[in-house]
């Protein structure tokens, strides 16, 4: 896997200079690049908050979105979240705290709302999921994403279109969201354009 890995990336970093965002990847088993995984948490992140910030929730869908605020409408009102952003995909929330975070992704689900993305990496409750708590703690969050950004490579092969899988297999979206992610791969490997 690592051999692979290394003709996908190694003609990248051929081109640019060394890396110069530097995420605190946890020791893991993670056999996908650490470039990879920051940019992916790049991507993920909201731009309010630094690389990496843990405490968020999106609620995907405009539906969705109106149902939460009024479902965590006590958690806002005592201010143990608050709307980050607003956008038309939907409502990202700061969840401030684990905890917060848990009681919050908790209400949710048990209101029927699972189009969340949680944590770091925004992985998808629904389409992912796993022990709340492992959505908002750095490490955790980063191998659900290793592995799910695993099982993409083994099944479709390296790519970025398959790197871009992670956010989403309609081509539309995956263009996109390419787009994006190679901007933020030339940054972490530390690319200056002249």
């Amino acid at each position: 896997m690592k051999k692979i890995a290394a003709l996908f990336i190694a003609p990248m970093v051929a081109l640019y200079s060394n890396t110069t965002i530097n995420l605190p990847i946890p020791n893991s088993e993670c056999k996908i690049p650490n470039e990879i995984m920051t940019a992916l948490a790049m991507t993920e992140r909201s731009p309010k908050k630094k690389i990496g910030y843990t405490y968020l929730i999106r609620i995907n869908g405009k539906t969705n979105s109106k149902q939460a605020k009024e479902k965590l409408s006590r958690e806002i009102k005592e201010k143990k979240i608050a709307l980050l952003e607003r956008d038309k995909f939907g409502d990202v929330y700061d969840c401030q705290n684990e905890k917060n975070c848990n009681e919050a992704t908790r209400t949710l689900i048990k209101n029927g709302i699972k189009n969340i993305d949680l944590g770091a990496y925004q992985t998808n409750y629904r389409y992912h999921p796993s022990k709340i708590e492992h959505y908002f703690k750095f490490e955790t969050s980063y191998m659900l994403a290793c592995k799910y950004q695993h099982e993409l490579v083994n099944q479709y092969g390296w790519s970025w279109q398959t790197v871009a899988k992670y956010h989403s297999k309609t081509k539309e979206h995956n263009e996109r969201y390419q787009k994006l992610l190679i901007a933020n791969y030339k940054k972490v490997i530390g690319w200056n354009k002249k």
